[in-house]
């Protein structure tokens, strides 16, 4: 990797779990924080999508826009999951398994569909990332309980993780498919559409959720009285992080090591959460995080 893609990724670490810690510092992180956070990366795609369609031929299937509606359902759960487990969870215990577990499960999703294969070092990196998430939860290594895992906290964190897992998998096929159907399209210019598209179409099924619950309803109607910068900014964190692992893969030959390079969130989310929000800093839980991120880096690069 050179030097430029590396300061790239870092810097996409730090928006990540930068953005991730604004959002449990909020009284509330309601499914309205994520439908306002959603709005501030549309207009900030929105430019580039016009010019875009200005300046070039944009072919778009139709199996696509079905990507990018079933991508939009997958995100929505996702905010809905992750704002649930940071309502009730410390954010060094829910933000490293929301990062951890939808790798694993697309790691596994692919070896057995025959879409990939795990070497030595891939399944050593699976058993680590396992090892590390069991970790997390635990207050003690020798106080194991099933209570750590099976609670509303990790449900949510599971739904969170499952349907990232879920958009990771459909945005991979419907960026793919797009390139095919637009070959004038440079990458950067095919990534640009795709994501404008994606969080365009995250706002109607959170603006639906929000609407079917009244507490929802009450949490929209205080933003609009009290009115905060806090989502529009975590929006804008949030895309210019996936944005600038991008343009670092533009700049690396090695994928993986720039996939695995990002991993540097997992430790910077859980400390941060430590140390900025006082959390308690269990050694299971410095430990499993740490885990977390030896495993992930085996698995990108094995």
């Amino acid at each position: 990797m050179t030097l430029p893609a590396i300061l790239l990724v870092v810097a996409s670490a730090v928006l990540h779990a930068g953005w991730n810690l604004i959002c449990k510092t909020q009284k509330s992180p309601c499914a309205v924080f994520f439908l306002i956070l959603t709005v501030g990366s549309v207009f900030l795609w929105m430019p580039f999508a016009i010019w875009i369609f200005k300046s070039r031929q944009v072919e778009i299937p139709t199996l696509v826009w079905g990507m990018l509606v079933l991508s939009g359902l997958a995100n929505a759960i996702y905010y809905v999951g992750l704002g649930s487990a940071y309502r009730i969870s410390d954010i060094s215990i829910s933000y490293p398994l929301v990062k951890a577990l939808p790798i694993l499960i697309v790691t596994v999703f692919c070896i057995i569909f025959g879409a990939g294969k795990a070497t030595l070092w891939g399944w050593v990196g699976i058993s680590t990332l396992l090892m590390g998430s069991a970790f997390i939860p635990m207050k003690k290594f020798a106080a194991f309980s099933w209570k750590n895992y099976l609670n509303r906290s990790f449900g949510f964190v599971l739904a969170a993780a499952v349907a990232s897992a879920g958009y990771m998998l459909l945005d991979n096929h419907g960026i793919k498919m797009l390139r095919a159907a637009s070959a004038s399209l440079e990458k950067h210019q095919i990534s640009a559409v795709y994501i404008f598209f994606e969080n365009l179409f995250i706002l109607p099924f959170l603006l639906g959720f929000i609407m079917l619950r009244k507490e929802e309803r009450g949490e929209l109607a205080a933003f609009v009285r009290n009115f905060s910068p806090a989502p529009f900014i975590t929006g804008i964190m949030c895309t210019l992080s996936y944005s600038l692992v991008l343009m670092a893969m533009s700049l690396s030959s090695n994928v993986g090591m720039v996939v695995a390079l990002r991993q540097l969130s997992v430790p910077l989310g859980a400390f941060g959460g430590i140390v900025l929000l006082k959390e308690p800093g269990h050694m299971p839980k410095m430990v499993g995080a740490l885990s977390i991120v030896g495993g992930l880096i085996l698995v990108c690069v094995g």
